[in-house]
């Protein structure tokens, strides 16, 4: 068979014009029939979970995607025979050969052929191994025309390689995919009536402008190759992860998103099986996937932001696993930025491995100190951090307004002000008193109870005592964590191995079932509740929860599962009622059993805004509360138990009248510089003094903060902490009592330095230069929530000119790269900001900087052991 040749273009002006009057009678001339060939063909093309339509349009926010197709389909007797791609002009003829031969393999049924011509001339490829042909006729004795037109080669590999080539042909192939997989990916997730009881339902979605600022900055900047987003259990990061991909893609902005509950191995192997690679993946190594995935972006010109959700619901192998494939991903592929999110009460198992980083903490900044800072639940630590980290919240006071307004126009509620800015605890309230009038207080436990109990109502399960067998259960993650094997359930609810669990349990949103056959509870705080109240009766034996000594060994055995339940029921009112009804603290006969009370006090004390207009928590005020934890911090002998009653201080520090803390520590300790010492050497036993923030010197820096009356460079605390800096007993105690000084007074300590003579003395201060800068920042750039600082400068010129003389100062003390690149760039940055708001002045940049330092103090320390 003659392929084309070469022909008369006097007439022809378009691809059309090729397709419809040079090769239809071609193909004509050549014996074919119109019923044999197609042209404009539309074709599905499954790519892992997700099928394709070619040549169908998709209308997007921003722009409109007009997927491929193949030119035209040469068959005969039910045999693809060739596929013919047009070739516009300004087209190279290898892009058009890439296209015709990715269409190709494609197909359900490879055609062995592809012709591409642009009317004038004309190639012939073999669509295996994608040589061209000499001549101007495909060989009868060619091995595909011996073979009846059939394809010998792997069917799988020629696919492999064209599904990669498919996606990255064009940018809208790649955006298209994303949308596909996206949709696959949270078919678990969505609903899309306010009845469901689905996650994720965007009619019913609140903005966390905040959050999402902050989310898109970070990866916007793309040399930040991971992104954490944490916060406590059931705060909305589902949920806000969901609409963060939605909006990328609307965006036109490729986006992958990994749900851990729709994955059956690991990250990579998803990846994978979603871009049709898994045939190929079996044989390939993590590496020769990524490099796959690195040529798809390189190929389409894009940047590619991965989204995994649900970090913390994989086991400790799993987490692990997940971690070296981000890195992976991360050292092999410069266009991906992996976002990561977990809750902030699993930090400590996800971030650290045996003593050390894992590499997501070191790639997001965040230390071994600093992870029971992330565990405090403390949104002004990630504000004033430089991590890769974004803190998601209870609802700030303007998403409060927008989420009851939402919520009381969908379910017809009525109240003066909303009783809580819990997102779960809100939806779930306004359903319950859906046509009705919300109360000034909501009872968690009830509302929790109800909201199951309604669930359970609407499950079509028949013959099955429903909440008892969700009861068990809940006694079997007691015992064995959460998720559980389908097959462990199966036998725990005594039915046989090869039954199904009924799909009732998942359709109502009762149950979660990972792809990978576990089963855990849909919402983890039904889980919170079923575990402490159904299953272990908790709240039936409080007394002897207080005397055990072996509760804790039964609440490990469940891992952070039962620990998280622990957590909670420790947080509801009722139960505090009861412990700690009398004003004081209740102690427990088991340590650790004391330590996640205390944490779940933490919690209920830091609702206190929203649940209390007095402004106190079961009869007493904030201030005594505060003092009960201090007391306890001092006292306590046990350093687990030490941390959490300085966390849940910090916690409380929110709420407490600061002008009346020193006077208080004076009376209680007679000794405040000891005190500081006895708070810094917390971050010390965590063995990791080179970390900066950790738990003291955050509790430090909050309370000074919170005391200052006014613009003084030191408070009572600082300066206390200025003693302790430069009188301490070791190496460790300096270094953290410097951390938590340049915080408080940024300023001063930068001017400190140039008393520092050597340079391996000056590294010693990297962190605390670090601490100092990000300070700075935190003053200037303040949070977004109200005018900053440069918002002032900017309107008052000489204001600005004060400010900008006070940070070429501080610029010189650190002019040094010793200190490291970041400081100094952002003095820069902030040096430029306040400068432009300055009248053009040209010998300002002449401006001599003053070599005196003044304040310039003693930077050491005595060895006393």
């Amino acid at each position: 068979m003659k392929v084309l040749g070469t022909f008369d273009t006097s007439v022809i002006v378009t691809e059309e014009d090729i397709r419809t009057k040079i090769v239809v009678n071609w193909l004509l001339g050549h014996g074919f029939e119109a019923g044999e060939f197609k042209l404009e063909y539309v074709f599905s093309v499954r790519i892992g979970r997700a099928e394709i339509t070619t040549g169908r349009r998709t209308r997007t926010k921003s722009n409109s995607i007009a997927n491929p197709r193949a030119d035209v389909l040469v068959r005969r007797n039910n045999q693809n025979l060739l596929v013919v791609e047009v070739k516009a002009p300004s087209e190279s003829v290898e892009d058009a050969r890439d296209q015709g031969i990715s269409y190709a393999r494609l197909l359900d049924q490879i055609a062995p052929f592809v012709v591409v011509t642009d009317g004038t001339t004309s190639r012939i490829y073999d669509t295996v191994s994608k040589q061209e042909m000499s001549g101007e006729s495909i060989p009868t004795d060619h091995p595909h025309v011996l073979n009846g037109f059939q394809v010998s080669a792997d069917d799988l590999a020629l696919k492999s390689e064209a599904m990669e080539l498919f996606v990255s042909l064009s940018p809208d192939n790649l955006l298209e995919f994303c949308r596909h997989q996206i949709a696959a990916r949270m078919q678990r997730l969505r609903g899309d009536s306010i009845h469901s009881s689905k996650k994720y339902i965007p009619c019913l979605y609140v903005a966390r402008t905040k959050a999402s600022d902050k989310l898109r900055e970070l990866v916007s900047r793309r040399h930040e190759k991971v992104v954490v987003v944490t916060g406590r259990p059931q705060v909305g990061k589902t949920n806000f992860l969901c609409n963060f991909v939605s909006e990328e893609i609307d965006a036109g902005r490729p986006c992958l998103f990994f749900p851990s509950s729709s994955m059956i191995s690991g990250l990579l192997n998803e990846l994978a099986e979603d871009f049709g690679w898994s045939g190929f993946s079996t044989e390939a190594s993590p590496a020769q996937l990524v490099r796959k995935l690195a040529r798809v972006l390189k190929k389409s010109g894009q940047e590619l932001t991965l989204v995994f959700d649900g970090w913390n619901e994989t086991d400790i192998q799993e987490a692990a696993a997940i971690d070296k494939e981000v890195e992976r991903i991360s050292n092999d592929s410069a266009r991906v930025t992996t976002v990561i999110s977990f809750t902030n009460t699993s930090a400590g198992r996800l971030l650290q491995k045996r003593g050390n980083p894992t590499f997501v903490s070191e790639a997001a900044r965040i230390g071994l100190g600093d992870l029971a800072l992330i565990e405090t639940n403390s949104p002004r630590v990630f504000e004033k951090s430089d991590w890769s980290a974004v803190y998601l919240e209870n609802y700030d006071p303007e998403e409060l307004q927008a989420a009851y307004r939402t919520y009381s126009k969908a379910f017809n509620v009525k109240n003066d002000s909303c009783p809580t800015s819990d997102p779960y605890l809100l939806a779930i309230a306004t359903r319950h008193y859906q046509g009705g009038t919300l109360p000034s207080e909501l009872d968690e436990q009830s509302l929790l109870e109800n909201w199951l109990q309604s669930r359970i109502g609407r499950a079509d399960i028949p013959g099955t005592n429903v909440q008892a067998a969700l009861t068990e259960l809940g006694s079997m993650m007691i015992h064995q964590g959460a998720p559980i094997d389908a097959s462990e359930v199966k036998r725990g609810w005594g039915l046989p191995a090869i039954s199904r669990i009924d799909p009732g349990f998942f359709d109502c949103a009762l149950l979660s079932q990972y792809a990978s056959e576990q089963v855990d509870f849909y919402f983890s705080r039904d889980r919170d509740f079923v575990i402490s109240i159904w299953a272990a009766k908790w709240h039936a034996r409080i007394e002897e929860l207080l005397q055990s000594t072996t509760t804790f060994t039964l609440l490990t055995e469940g891992g952070q599962a039962c620990i998280d339940a622990a957590i909670w029921f420790f947080s509801q009112r009722e139960v505090q009622k009861h412990l700690a009804g009398d004003g004081t603290l209740p102690v427990f006969a088991c340590a650790d059993l004391h330590r996640l009370y205390l944490r779940g006090f933490a919690i209920s004390l830091s609702r206190l805004k929203q649940s209390s207009s007095s402004g106190t928590f079961i009869g007493y005020d904030s201030n005594h509360w505060f003092e009960q934890f201090v007391t306890l911090f001092e006292s306590g002998k046990d350093y687990d138990l030490r941390l959490e009653a300085l966390r849940g201080a910090l916690q409380l520090s929110d709420y407490v009248e600061m002008d009346s803390l020193p006077t208080m520590f004076l009376e209680e300790s007679n000794d405040f510089d000891k005190f500081v010492r006895s708070i810094l050497e917390l971050d010390y036993e965590s063995g990791d003094e080179r970390v900066a923030g950790g738990i003291g010197v955050e509790f430090l820096s909050k309370l000074d903060y919170e005391s200052r009356m006014g613009n003084e460079e030191e408070t009572f605390i600082s300066n206390s902490v200025r003693q302790v800096m430069t009188t301490a007993n070791s190496r460790a105690e300096h270094l953290l009592a410097s951390q938590a000084y340049a915080s408080m007074c940024p300023k001063c300590f930068l001017r400190m330095l140039r008393g520092v003579p050597e340079r391996n003395q000056k590294e010693d201060y990297s962190l605390s230069v670090a601490c100092a800068v990000n300070a700075i920042e935190y003053q200037y750039y303040g949070t977004g929530m109200c005018p900053s600082y440069t918002d002032i400068l900017k309107e008052d010129a000489d204001l600005a000119e004060e400010e900008f003389n006070e940070i070429r100062e501080l610029l010189d003390c650190v002019a040094s790269s010793i200190w490291g690149e970041t400081p100094v760039k952002n003095l820069r940055e902030l040096l430029r900001i306040i400068g432009s708001f300055l009248p053009n002045d040209p010998e300002r940049a002449d401006t001599i900087i003053p070599t005196e330092c003044p304040g310039q103090m003693r930077f050491g320390f005595t060895e006393n052991n």
